[in-house]
């Protein structure tokens, strides 16, 4: 695996087509990020859209990470990797609380819970869902 990894790198840096090659993968990254931005907006679950924002995050640490000749563009998108993490990590947390409380994933149906009155018990959780797509979003007291 390594060794054809290895090739394909080598591929991508010399030879006739390389400018080419790199273009294609530039905008294939693009293409993808569009995907699941598109796949975002019309999400209707908490699941499908942490996802799609996981999918279109990790489509610009690539896009970053295709400028491999810069150091700095690979500590870029390493830092973008790890701290994409963190917020997985407070979103599955919220998340597998919520929907352990409520059953529900929908946006529709978590709605119909919180106005029939129940929602007041699972706040916490919904702080730690917001805080987990806040942190993807780089708003602003969770931006590093």
């Amino acid at each position: 695996m390594a060794f054809a990894l290895g090739l394909y790198a080598n591929s991508r840096t010399e030879g006739l087509f390389a400018g080419e090659r790199r273009a294609f993968d530039t905008l294939s990254v693009i293409w993808f990020f569009t995907l699941f931005c598109l796949i975002f907006i019309g999400s209707f679950d908490l699941l499908v859209a942490y996802v799609s924002l996981e999918g279109a995050s990790l489509m610009m640490a690539i896009l970053i990470a295709l400028e491999y000749k810069e150091l700095a563009a690979a500590k870029a998108a390493t830092k973008y990797f790890a701290m994409s993490c963190y917020g997985l990590a407070i979103y599955a947390f919220g998340f597998a609380f919520l929907f352990g409380k409520t059953g529900l994933s929908g946006f529709f149906q978590l709605h119909e819970y919180f106005a029939s009155g129940l929602g007041q018990y699972v706040f916490p959780w919904v702080a730690l869902v917001m805080m987990g797509f806040l942190f993807k979003l780089a708003a602003y007291p969770f931006s590093l």
